[in-house]
C-alpha cells in the first residue's frame, strides 16, 4: 500500500493507494496522531480512490476503532477534536455507515463518500489544485521520526 502525506494548511491530506491490507494500515495510525499533534491540524482528508480490494465489516470495525482512538488521544494535548473525511471506492463504501456510526458513537466526527467535492465541503476546506508534474516530497513516516524522501508522483 503507497502512502502520500501533505499538510495543505486548513487540514492533513492522506492519499492511499494500491490494495487495502489492514496489517499495513494498522502502525500507521500512531505515526498520523504524530503529524496532526505536531502540525496542529484536526482535520483530515483520506483519499482512497486509487485504492484496490475491498474490506470486511471485521475491517471497518478496526479502522474506525483505530481512528476514534485517536481522536481520543489527540484530544489529550487540548487540541480540538479530529474531523475525518474518506474518499472511498464503490467497493469500499459501506451504504449502511456501520463503520461511521461505530466512530461517531465514541466521539469522532467522521464521514465516508465516495465523492470529492462533498469531502471537502464536509470539512470546511477548499479543494487544492495540484498539478500533475509536482516536485513537492513524498513523505515517509516512522514513528520515530518525519524525513521527507525524493519527490514522487501525487
Amino acid at each position: 500500500m503507497e502512502r502520500f502525506v501533505e499538510n495543505r494548511g486548513d487540514y492533513l491530506y492522506l492519499k492511499l493507494s494500491g490494495h487495502f491490507n489492514i496489517h499495513e494500515l494498522q502502525p500507521r495510525f500512531p505515526v498520523l496522531l504524530k503529524m496532526l499533534i505536531e502540525e496542529r491540524l484536526s482535520k483530515v482528508l483520506i483519499d482512497c480512490r486509487e485504492m484496490s480490494g475491498s474490506y470486511s465489516r471485521a475491517d471497518r470495525y478496526y479502522i474506525n476503532h483505530w481512528l476514534a482512538d485517536l481522536n481520543i488521544e489527540y484530544m489529550h494535548y487540548h487540541l480540538p477534536q479530529l474531523k475525518i473525511t474518506s474518499v472511498l471506492t464503490r467497493r469500499m463504501f459501506d451504504p449502511e455507515k456501520f463503520g461511521e456510526k461505530l466512530a461517531m458513537n465514541r466521539g469522532l466526527q467522521v464521514h465516508n463518500t465516495m465523492d470529492i467535492e462533498d469531502a471537502y465541503q464536509w470539512l470546511g476546506v477548499a479543494p487544492v489544485e495540484v498539478p500533475a508534474s509536482d516536485n513537492r516530497p513524498v513523505f515517509s513516516y516512522s514513528p520515530q521520526k518525519v524525513t521527507p524522501t525524493s519527490p514522487g508522483p501525487v
